[in-house]
């Protein structure tokens, strides 16, 4: 049994890191909750606090298990130095967990949920995104920077390297050590009994749906998003119809209004004739343009792309 304990005391940092990282995580979510009490029940702090928790320990489950199989694998002779480099990732996680609550708490105001697929979109036009956030969120952004320098001064305050005792368990006792360890981490990961592991849809706990996305965490919702992105490479593989193809398929959905079919140069162009035409027609025509950014409109000094849109940019409003 010596050597067992000598063996979990390889791991006993990553508990450490856990249940500090727990305690600040829940700290957060419950100023969120207080941030936004005027929207929530009294009745639903607790499940929120409960979801949190486990949702918390589902991202640290996946974020050490990488720690935990470096830590048993290692010589004793290279502890010291690799312990160094779990001590900086431990910084470098803790900084990253609460950089990304500071982000879902931008999300929550913006758009009432966690980030998700938006934030990696967001990614790829960091010219027009950040001049937007610091036009219209500047003490938001500023809250964040001072979040994370906290976060940063915190990690360095407590993830140091400890000193490593002078009798240390064999590479044999480690690996036997490591087993329940994983196991732990494996059921904390999974976070069900079930056939399917915990998702995002697990957090519905509650018709309301600020307070399911509250009990989410940042970091995982963001990676989930990406994990699925994997779909939309899949969807690249499926081959394209034929246009004459697609448009029969649709045909039956435009049948009640008039609409030039195919064959034409604008086969999907359709025009709705009102039931009540109105006596005096109306002037205004609202051109919406989603998720083009400026770089790619003339009129707006980016490339000349949109000559039509430039063409109006002279006689009407732009927002």
């Amino acid at each position: 049994m010596l050597h067992f304990r000598l063996a979990l005391n390889r791991f006993a940092h990553i508990g450490g890191f856990v249940a500090y990282t727990l305690v600040i995580l829940a700290v957060l979510r419950c100023a969120l909750v207080i941030y936004f009490s005027e929207r929530l029940a009294l009745n639903l702090f607790s499940g929120i606090l409960l979801q949190g928790a486990r949702f918390d320990l589902i991202t640290l489950a996946y974020l050490c298990t990488p720690v935990l199989l470096l830590s048993a694998a290692v010589p004793n002779r290279h502890w010291p130095r690799v312990r160094d480099a779990i001590s900086l990732y431990y910084r470098s996680v803790f900084v990253v967990l609460v950089g990304m609550e500071a982000v879902g708490f931008g999300f929550l105001l913006e758009y009432d949920h966690r980030p998700d697929a938006l934030l990696w979109e967001y990614l790829n036009y960091p010219h027009e995104v950040l001049p937007m956030l610091w036009g219209g969120f500047k003490l938001q952004m500023l809250l964040a920077v001072a979040l994370i320098a906290l976060a940063y001064w915190l990690a360095r305050q407590e993830f140091r390297r400890e000193q490593s005792p002078s009798e240390q368990a064999s590479t044999a006792w480690r690996l036997i050590a490591v087993l329940p360890c994983l196991l732990v981490l494996f059921i904390a990961a999974r976070s069900s009994f079930g056939h399917r592991p915990a998702n995002i849809s697990s957090a519905i706990f509650s018709s309301n749906r600020l307070a399911n996305e509250i009990a989410l965490n940042s970091t995982y919702t963001a990676a989930y998003a990406l994990y699925a992105r994997k779909n939309d490479a899949a969807l690249a593989l499926v081959p394209a119809m034929p246009l004459d193809d697609a448009i029969q398929t649709i045909s039956p959905t435009l049948s009640n209004t008039a609409w030039t079919g195919s064959g034409s140069e604008t086969p999907t162009l359709r025009r709705i004739t009102p039931k009540e035409p109105r006596e005096r027609p109306l002037n205004v025509v609202i051109v919406l343009e989603e998720s083009l950014g400026a770089r790619f409109v003339g009129a707006l000094g980016g490339e000349p792309l949109t000559p039509r849109l430039d063409a109006l940019a002279d006689h009407g409003l732009w927002l």
